[in-house]
């Protein structure tokens, strides 16, 4: 159960990592996430996906990997940004994307949405 969470920390860069340790502490996160406090929550997954097991993630904007480039254009290059997929893979090459493109702060769900169903089972 420790690896799960562990696994569904955020990624962020080194500089800013933050660690996450409890069932309540991650749930609590996604609370504040689910609720837009600021943060805009990206799903990066394909379309089709949503359709799995592991449907849509409430609160999400689907963005699908391939789009993000074009589709962050215009968006705001200082809102947090947190960005989830599937297992965490892309998400994680998004967040780089993004940084690369001038995003200040990027985070990538480490594990994906497997490890948030596994932590919070």
């Amino acid at each position: 159960q420790a690896a799960a969470h562990r696994a569904a920390l955020l990624a962020l860069p080194p500089e800013r990592a933050r660690k996450v340790r409890s069932r309540s502490m991650i749930s609590g996160l996604f609370v504040t996430l689910r609720h837009g406090r600021g943060v805009r929550v990206i799903d990066v997954r394909d379309p089709d996906e949503l359709d799995g097991p592991l449907g849509a993630f409430a609160g999400a904007e689907l963005v699908p990997y391939p789009t993000l480039e074009d589709a962050a254009r215009d968006w705001d290059r200082e809102q947090p940004l947190v960005l989830v997929c599937r297992s965490g893979g892309r998400s994680g090459r998004a967040a780089v994307i993004l940084e690369n493109e001038g995003f200040k702060r990027v985070a990538s769900m480490r594990g994906g949405l497997l490890a948030l169903d596994e932590a919070t089972d």
